[in-house]
């Protein structure tokens, strides 16, 4: 049986150039912790599973191109795993250490100040009429 996936952005409504500056490890935790409690909380998920992708085009490369994977993400993901949150990184699977996403499928973590959502039906492409 397949899951539902959601995706919820650690900024909203900024202009995408703006992005790099307002991501940091607290807001990227604060985002999480609030995702994590609120499935649990309005959901019935007890042990959601967070699901973190990469800033950067192929997830930095390895600092190549870019370094917030390595100096934001990662250790914010390791501090909400010593908090007994499941988070995990899903990079493209060309990157060192990586592990692939199913296709079609990115999750990102939504601001905290936003209210709690619906989980959306997972995408399905558009039907083809001939």
């Amino acid at each position: 049986m397949a899951t539902a996936t959601s995706a919820i952005p650690v900024t909203v409504h900024i202009p995408l150039k703006d992005v790099p500056a307002q991501l940091t490890r607290e807001t990227i935790l604060a985002q999480a912790r609030v995702t994590a409690r609120d499935l649990a909380r309005y959901f019935g998920i007890a042990r959601p599973r967070l699901a973190f992708t990469g800033l950067n085009p192929h997830a930095g490369e390895n600092g190549a191109m870019g370094r917030e994977e390595i100096e934001l993400i990662r250790p914010a993901l390791d501090t909400l795993r010593a908090e007994g949150i499941s988070a995990v990184a899903y990079w493209t699977r060309n990157c060192a250490n990586s592990r692939p996403l199913p296709p079609a499928m990115s999750i990102s973590p939504v601001s905290p100040s936003s209210s709690p959502r619906r989980a959306s039906p997972p995408w399905r492409p558009p039907s083809r009429r001939t």
